[in-house]
């Protein structure tokens, strides 16, 4: 395969991973509404929500995630297209999100696995894409964290 085709292909399995990484964020935050309004009350209007996810510490460990997905947008919308290094970069830091560490999301995250078939199925069709992309081989490149 040349280099332009395996360059396309990664761009592809990549933007398949944060579509999976969008949708894992919505039963992420839809699962975090639930338990928001069982603690203190129906939550009014969608503005009330967006405030909510922007601010409230019950959210704040979600945010990892939306700050990724975001990250990957961007780099998308850049004017210089991605580069093998960048995408495998983006990959590795969605891929990071599911090690099993102390962190707050982790830690949070793992309940929801336990409770939420959906949200365990879209992890294996995000780690499928990023299998795909082989981004192990790279470990040493780019690697900001």
């Amino acid at each position: 395969m040349q280099t332009e085709q395996i360059h396309k292909t990664l761009a592809f399995q990549l933007k398949n991973a944060r579509n999976g990484l969008l949708r894992l964020h919505k039963i992420l935050l839809d699962q975090e509404r639930d338990n928001y309004e069982r603690e203190r009350g129906k939550i009014n209007s969608t503005g009330e929500f967006l405030n909510l996810v922007v601010n409230d510490k019950q959210f704040e460990w979600l945010r990892v995630m939306s700050g990724l997905i975001v990250d990957v947008d961007e780099a998308f919308a850049a004017k210089q297209p991605l580069d093998t290094i960048q995408i495998h970069d983006l990959a590795r830091k969605i891929n990071k999100l599911f090690v099993v560490d102390e962190t707050e999301f982790s830690i949070k995250y793992l309940n929801v696995l336990k409770t939420s078939q959906t949200a365990r199925i879209e992890e294996s069709e995000i780690r499928k894409y990023l299998d795909a992309m082989n981004f192990g081989d790279f470990e040493n490149y780019g690697d900001n964290n």
